[in-house]
Order: structure tokens, then C-alpha cells, then sequence
């Protein structure tokens, strides 16, 4: 008499709907449940089918890619409009469609390993040049290694990946990045694009997979063997460092390039991870971690809790430090999903309702709800905390992403001022880290990319032309989220390879 966590639904499709109680709106039932075989119905296998509270769309989540879609608008309907509600409609029909899901593996971009030669056109012109002969024999004291080995250490790791991917002698030469000294100066001269990144298992293996929206969706696989990274949930990322719990205790900072692993200590009995995040590098010595933890949510209590360590002095437990909403607020305070921001010294949470909330170390820990001319935003809808160009940015959906907006916290009067444009920034948000980056190329500027994936390709926003597209396809173009899919087990990283 338990609950055991699922991690498939195997053939079957499950079905669910949330309505509102009419005489209490505060209060939500399930009206209608659903379940039925993939392979009878020819459905994908899998999956949930559901709608929420006052929207009029219909999702549905992917458990075992952890991935929910918007497949259907209904902006139609007529006012007022009524709750949905599933009816199993009898069929004799049996369609039989291969239920199974494709792998995971079919989409990673396997090395090339094609060995390169040079034409016999090229031949040609370089045996009629005697003057480029004698050059070459000039150079006949460098081998082939001695020429690669040089080339590769002036090559950011990116290029450097590329390089030592194109023929079979280079991979040879070449040592795997994560064993190869890295030009410093190449590595902070030139500017790379955050990356999403997901961790996952595939036949027994952790396998890390990162796609680059700067090489035109680009994907990097790596083999991850610590057994800590087994259903691992990623919670926040900085600097290159993932932030992991596994289970209700176990949290720990790994980075996937170094595969260099910090353990924290075990969290407390008792409290629910809300959002988590960490100010500074892992390794460095002022380096604090906070978790949030909201009582109110699961006891009644009518307070929000900050967790605190430190892993660069080798802590063994959490600090804990309480404060009840009254002494700071008339509403409940009710942190978003989303992480908190290290800001100006300090950590800035935003809630549901669009209240900012900043937590401070600096002299001893304090709580502050700032004024509430800030509370203009619901939270019916995803909003992100970012900073960019050492201000703060809040960036705000509408229903299934129809408007995205942008403001800038005026640290003088403590209010939001909205923005038309990011200049030559770039913006990669998620519910986990959110990043703003000088974008690599011109054709990024003043565009927001989100995790999400219209077919196999990322989806960003451009404020220029206050549309979706395609990384990799800008003819098509997309005015909200519909058909595309959000993989929530993804998250943004600043690819340190150095």
C-alpha cells in the first residue's frame, strides 16, 4: 500500500481533466479519467493526455522523455466556454501501429569517422607548382602529429571537437577534451553560446547529451560513469557546474566537462526542495548553496525556509533559517518553480503572484518582500529571473507563450521598466538557470531561446520580429507554443571547457 514511481507507462495511454469546482473556485477535482492500449487505438504509447484550469489547449506529457507538447489550441470556443471532459467512444477498429518509441540514441550525432584525401585535381596543381614543393620541404621536419598537436592547441573547444572530428588520423592524435590542455587564450577571446544539456540513461549507461543552438543545433555525447548520476535530477547550473539531488537527501555539484564532483551534505528530514541554486563556482572558497523550502505548502505553516551550506569549507550539514510570512508580507509569499538569481550579493526569488523576494547573507541572513508595486504579473503563466549586462531581467509568457515580454528591475525605485530590445545580448531561460550570453553571431542578437524543440530543433523568440523560429530553419516562423515540445529534464549550461 504504497505509491512506487513510474518511469514508463509501457502500451498504455492514460487520460486525465481538472475542473473547477463551481460553488468553491478554489478548489479543483478530476472530472473525467481515462485508459486505453496505444496499440489498439494507434496512439503513441506512453503518454498523458490533459488539459488545465482555464486554458483552452490540450497537452500532453511524455513520461518516459520526461516532455510535454501543446498538440492542440481551441482558441474557438464560444463565451462561456465549458470544462473539457474524456468519453471512451466504442471501435471495432484495430489499427495495430508499432506502439514502441524511437530511441534516443538515433537522434545523437555519431563521430565522423570518413577519411579524408585530397583530389586528384589538387594533386595536379600542387606537382606543377616546383615553387610550392620547395616550400613544403621546408616544413619536412614537422610530422603530421607534431603539425595536428600544434593546431589544436590554438582552437577553442569547440573547434577543437570539430578538428579532431574530421578524419580518422586527427581522432587518433587527439585526446578526448576532457583530457587536453586548453588555450587559455583561445578559450576567453572568443564568445560560445550556452548549451542545452540533459542527462539521461541508455542501456545502462549516463549518457550527458548537449545540443549547441550556435553550430546550428549541434549535438555533443558524452558517457557519464558515476552511479550518483542514476536518475539524478538536475536543479540549477552556473559556471559550467550542474547542481543534482537523487532522492529526498543526496545532493552534490558535478561538472560534466571535468567530471569533477563536489558532495554536499544530506539534506535535513522534513523539508520539500523548492528552488536551489549557488553564487558562485563550487570550488570557490565563498561559494554558498541555498535551497528554499516553502512549510506552508506541506504543513500550514505560515513560514518559507532557506537551506544553506557551503561546499569550499567542506560543511557537513545545512544551516537552516526561518521566517514567517507576517513580519513581511499580508500575502503568502509562494516561490515560483523557477531558481533564484544571485544578484548584487544577494538572492532574488520571485513568486507566483509577482512578488520579488530578495534572501541576504551579507552582514546576517535576512528575508525582504520588496514593495509591491512589483506585484503586476500573474502566476498562472511561466516568468524568469535573468541577469544580463549586471542588471536584473524579468521575462514574462502569456497563455502557451502568445506574448513574451521583457523588463528591467530600476534598482533606484525598485519597479519594473519594460525593454524593446536586448542590443547585442542573448537570453537562454529555463525553469532550472537562466543565462544571457554576447551573442557569437549577429543572427543571435536580441533573441530568447527557451528548451523547447519544434521537431529536433530549438525554439527561440526574436524580439525583432516578435515571433518563434528555428534554430538552424528563420523562414518558418511560429506565434506561440502549439506543436512544440518542452523536455523539462533539460537545463542550460556555460560550456567551461577549460
Amino acid at each position: 500500500m504504497t505509491w512506487v514511481l513510474l518511469k514508463s507507462l509501457d502500451d498504455h495511454v492514460l487520460f486525465l481533466c481538472s475542473n473547477m469546482d463551481m460553488e468553491d473556485s478554489r478548489k479543483c477535482y478530476s472530472t473525467s479519467t481515462a485508459c486505453c492500449c496505444a496499440a489498439d487505438m494507434g496512439l503513441e504509447r506512453g503518454c498523458l493526455f490533459y488539459t488545465l484550469l482555464e486554458d483552452q489547449s490540450l497537452y500532453t506529457f511524455e513520461l518516459e522523455d520526461n516532455a510535454t507538447t501543446v498538440i492542440m489550441p481551441c482558441l474557438q470556443l464560444p463565451n462561456p466556454w465549458f470544462p473539457p471532459t474524456w468519453i471512451m467512444m466504442p471501435t471495432t477498429e484495430n489499427r495495430h501501429m508499432d506502439g514502441k518509441r524511437k530511441k534516443i540514441t538515433d537522434f545523437l550525432v555519431s563521430q565522423d569517422t570518413t577519411e579524408t584525401s585530397i583530389g586528384e585535381e589538387n594533386m595536379s596543381r600542387l606537382n606543377n607548382s616546383v615553387d610550392e614543393l620547395e616550400a613544403l620541404k621546408r616544413w619536412d621536419f614537422l610530422t603530421q602529429f607534431d603539425i595536428t598537436v600544434e593546431i589544436a592547441r590554438f582552437l577553442h573547444p569547440v573547434d577543437y571537437i570539430h578538428f579532431r572530428l574530421t578524419c580518422k588520423e586527427n581522432s587518433a592524435i587527439l585526446p578526448a577534451l576532457n583530457r587536453v590542455w586548453v588555450s587559455k587564450r583561445a578559450t576567453t577571446t572568443t564568445y560560445i553560446s550556452p548549451w542545452l544539456i540533459s542527462i539521461f540513461e541508455d542501456n545502462g549507461d549516463n549518457v550527458c547529451n548537449m545540443i549547441d543552438p550556435m553550430h546550428g543545433n549541434e549535438k555533443y555525447l558524452m558517457i557519464l560513469s558515476d552511479h550518483l548520476l542514476v536518475g539524478a535530477t538536475i536543479r540549477f547550473s552556473k559556471d559550467g557546474w550542474l547542481l543534482l539531488s537523487n532522492g529526498k537527501k543526496t545532493v552534490f555539484c558535478y561538472n560534466p566537462f571535468t567530471r569533477e564532483m563536489i558532495r554536499l551534505p544530506d539534506l535535513p528530514d522534513n523539508y520539500v526542495l523548492g528552488g536551489m541554486s549557488f553564487s558562485s563556482i563550487p570550488t570557490s572558497r565563498n561559494c554558498s548553496v541555498i535551497a528554499i523550502s516553502n512549510w506552508f505548502e506541506i504543513s500550514g505553516y505560515n513560514e518559507i525556509n532557506f537551506l544553506v551550506t557551503r561546499p569550499g569549507k567542506s560543511a557537513t550539514y545545512w544551516d537552516v533559517y526561518d521566517f514567517d510570512y507576517e513580519d513581511y508580507t499580508e500575502d503568502n509569499f509562494m516561490p515560483c518553480i523557477n531558481n533564484p538569481i544571485f544578484y548584487n550579493g544577494a538572492f532574488y526569488c520571485l513568486d507566483y503572484n509577482g512578488m520579488l523576494g530578495v534572501f541576504s547573507m551579507k552582514s546576517f541572513p535576512s528575508w525582504t518582500v520588496l514593495s509591491k508595486s512589483l506585484k503586476q504579473f500573474g502566476g498562472f503563466y511561466p516568468s524568469y529571473l535573468v541577469e544580463c549586462d549586471e542588471k536584473l531581467l524579468l521575462v514574462t509568457l502569456g497563455q502557451s507563450g502568445t506574448s513574451v515580454d521583457v523588463y528591467r528591475l530600476d534598482d533606484l525605485e525598485m519597479v519594473w521598466v519594460k525593454l524593446n530590445s536586448l542590443g547585442k545580448h542573448a537570453l537562454f531561460i529555463s525553469n532550472t538557470s537562466s543565462f544571457s550570453a554576447v551573442a557569437p553571431r549577429s543572427c543571435m542578437e536580441n533573441k530568447i531561446y527557451f528548451p523547447r524543440l519544434y521537431g529536433e530543433r530549438i525554439l527561440y523568440y526574436s524580439l525583432d520580429t516578435c515571433r518563434y523560429h528555428c534554430v538552424g530553419s528563420d523562414q518558418h516562423s511560429l506565434q506561440d507554443f502549439h506543436n512544440t515540445k518542452e523536455r523539462f529534464s533539460c537545463t542550460w549550461i556555460e560550456p567551461r571547457l577549460s
